[in-house]
């Protein structure tokens, strides 16, 4: 009995990937390395953004501390959307506000509107893992588990709804 499992879970391995998975997989690896250019770029020009808005860098660094903190905001509403009105729709949406926000960020005229754009900016960005997670959970592969789990809390097999996992 176990070596049937195991020849089962190898096979399974080997599963080639569906068009909507690469799809799904390259969506979330940009959106995850967008995400990280952003902090990253942001943290390494806090000085300037400070100097640049006529602020202090203590002031700047909260945006980066809003930001983090309202993804969880993002995930609730967009993951509510995209259970009422579709998750592919919702989150091709989400990925467009959230690019719409990140640039107008960067043009931001004064230290009070750039905190609040940050602010818009760190619910699109929750909102992108939750929906992301959604259509994970409800019909990942398990072959892809692996990958996904690197951009996803889920895991192969947490959804009864996924019928190749289990």
């Amino acid at each position: 009995m176990t070596g049937e499992h195991t020849a089962s879970a190898q096979s399974r391995d080997r599963t080639p990937w569906t068009a909507p998975q690469r799809r799904a997989l390259f969506a979330g690896v940009g959106s995850w390395t967008l995400d990280g250019l952003d902090y990253f770029i942001l943290v390494f020009v806090l000085t300037d953004v400070a100097h640049g808005l006529k602020s202090t860098v203590t002031t700047a660094s909260v945006a980066i501390t809003l930001t983090l903190l309202l993804r969880p905001i993002g995930a609730i509403i967009f993951g509510a959307l995209a259970e009422k009105f579709g998750r592919k729709h919702i989150l091709a949406i989400n990925i467009l506000l959230y690019s719409v926000i990140e640039l107008i960020s960067a043009l931001s005229p004064t230290m009070t509107f750039f905190l609040v754009t940050r602010i818009f900016y760190g619910v699109m960005m929750g909102g992108i893992w939750g929906v992301a997670s959604a259509r994970r959970s409800a019909g990942g592969a398990c072959s892809l588990s692996a990958a996904f789990r690197s951009f996803s809390p889920s895991t192969c097999g947490s959804s009864s709804r996924s019928p190749r996992c289990g």
